[in-house]
């Protein structure tokens, strides 16, 4: 059984290794209860999945890959379709794209432009 000691050594022990690793990865501390929702969203999200759309007019296989939902092969037919047909007028023009459907596009709209 622990006795008032040794209790609070233990919990003393939990809360330095608490504050050294917070301090080691600040990432990893969490929003404050009334921060924004955008804020706790944000952080939570990661600085990765806030950046500018990828435009599908001038992207290079490497940026359409870095896409989420984007693997290698249908990178490539996006860029085969655009040689051989030319420039999209919108994003909701890959619904032309072999392998690109509705269901896809809906989630690749979000990180992709044509400007």
């Amino acid at each position: 059984m622990f006795n008032r000691k040794s209790l609070l050594t233990a919990v003393a022990l939990t809360s330095l290794t608490t504050a050294l690793a917070l301090q080691a990865a600040p990432d990893a501390i969490t929003p404050h209860i009334n921060a924004p929702a955008s804020a706790a969203h944000a952080s939570s999200v990661g600085a990765s999945k806030l950046t500018t759309p990828v435009n599908i007019n001038t992207a290079d296989l490497k940026a359409l890959e870095s896409v989420k939902g984007l693997g290698g092969a249908k990178a490539q037919a996006i860029i085969d379709y655009r040689s051989k047909h030319g420039n999209f007028n919108s994003v909701s023009d890959l619904e032309n794209v072999p392998g690109v459907g509705p269901k896809l596009l809906k989630k690749l709209e979000p990180q992709l432009s044509v400007k």
